[in-house]
Order: C-alpha cells, then sequence, then structure tokens
C-alpha cells in the first residue's frame, strides 16, 4: 500500500518511512532503527514518526517506539491463505500446488507476511492480473464488502470500479 493511498499526501521522507512501516506492519520501530534502515536522519525520522502517530496513521507504543497495526488481522490473513491454497489444490492439484507454493511459509505465526508471500508467489507463477483475482475471489467470497475492500487495499489489490 502507497503512502499516498493511506494519508492522502505526499512527502519524500515521511513516503519513505511510512512504506518501510507498512511493509513491516505491527512490528514496533524507534526513529534510529528507521533512520538506519531507511538512510535519514534520525531527526528527519523522530519528527516524521511523531506526525504520523499524531496524524492517527501509525501508532505509538511507547516513547521513541513506532508502529503501523495492519487492519488484517491474523486469523483473517490465516482464513484467506488456507483458502486460496485449497482452491489451488481443487484446480491444479496437490503435487502441482506444493511445487508452486512451498508450504513452510503456511505455518507461520505471521499470517499477514504469509499472505503476502502467497500473493508475491501467486504473481510470479501465474501472472500479477490472475493472483489479484484468484485473492480478490476468494476475500469477496469470505468478506462483507467493507472489510473486503480494506484487505484488497493492504494488499495492493485494485478494486474494481476504482481502477484507474
Amino acid at each position: 500500500m502507497k503512502s499516498d493511498e493511506i494519508r492522502g499526501k505526499e512527502t519524500t521522507k515521511t513516503d519513505k518511512v511510512l512504506e518501510f512501516l507498512v511493509a513491516n506492519p505491527n512490528k514496533v520501530f524507534s526513529p534510529s532503527e528507521i533512520g538506519e534502515v531507511l538512510d535519514i536522519d534520525v531527526s528527519i525520522a523522530t519528527t516524521v514518526l511523531s506526525r504520523l502517530a499524531s496524524e492517527g496513521v501509525i501508532l505509538k507504543e511507547e516513547r521513541g517506539q513506532y508502529m503501523y497495526e495492519s487492519k488484517i488481522k491474523p486469523d483473517v490473513a490465516e482464513k484467506i491463505v488456507k483458502r486460496v491454497y485449497n482452491t489451488l489444490v481443487q484446480s491444479i492439484g496437490q503435487k502441482v500446488t506444493d511445487t508452486i507454493i512451498n508450504t513452510d511459509f503456511m505455518n507461520t505465526e505471521d499470517h499477514l507476511k504469509a499472505l503476502k508471500d502467497l500473493r508475491d508467489v501467486l504473481e510470479k507463477t501465474f501472472g500479477k492480473m490472475t493472483a489479484q483475482n484468484m485473492i480478490m475471489v476468494t476475500v469477496r467470497t469470505e468478506f462483507d464488502p467493507e472489510p473486503c475492500e480494506m484487505i484488497l487495499r493492504e494488499l495492493d489489490i485494485p478494486i474494481p470500479g476504482e481502477m484507474s
């Protein structure tokens, strides 16, 4: 998810910080960690993180600790991963599915990462449009429209009717 979609604004340093946090949801980082990873000054990282927290875009966990909280709950991500995997098994068979998808990532505690990894594997194997459609159909059959759109946005999957 791009930072301008989250905030509706664009700022270069802010974009870098926010996109990093969104790519690492539910993990806490300090301004010095952000500065080191993104190669920006710690004082700039502190200012950006503080502003994003005051805007309600990210959470301030405790003094000097910030995180982006994923809107996709772990049980929801796990359900989507299993459903997409089972759909693949039904469509192309267990053996072929297991050669495409390393099931080790499905046995993780970080189900949101597993869901994003699955999306990436599907994109490499079947192409971006097919992968997005597989996930979109799964999400739409499992969830009401509002949470469905939130899940698709967080996975950078275009929502029909909003595509440019």
